[in-house]
C-alpha cells in the first residue's frame, strides 16, 4: 500500500502537486492511462507546478507519480 503523500489539483494549464517533503532524488511524473511517463521534473517540498502545455501533442495525463530514482513512492489520479 502506498503512503498517499501526493495531493494533486488540475487547472486549465497546469497540475499543481503539493508535497510536505521531497528528497534530492525525488521526481514527479505525469503519466498517461497506460502508466507511460509523458513529463518529468524534479520534486521539491511545497507546491510543484507541471505545465500541461509541455505534454506531447495529443497526449493526456491521468495520474501523477512520485519517484525516488526508479522506485514508485506514490501515485494519484489527476481529474480530467
Amino acid at each position: 500500500i502506498l503512503p498517499r503523500v501526493l495531493n494533486a489539483r488540475r487547472g486549465d494549464r497546469e497540475v499543481v502537486v503539493h508535497l510536505a517533503t521531497a528528497g534530492a532524488d525525488h521526481a514527479l511524473a505525469l503519466c498517461d492511462r497506460a502508466g507511460q511517463t509523458l513529463l518529468t521534473q524534479p520534486a521539491q517540498a511545497g507546491a510543484n507546478k507541471l505545465d500541461l502545455a509541455a505534454l506531447p501533442e495529443g497526449k493526456s495525463a491521468v495520474c501523477v507519480k512520485l519517484l525516488a530514482a526508479e522506485t514508485l513512492l506514490d501515485v494519484t489520479a489527476v481529474a480530467q
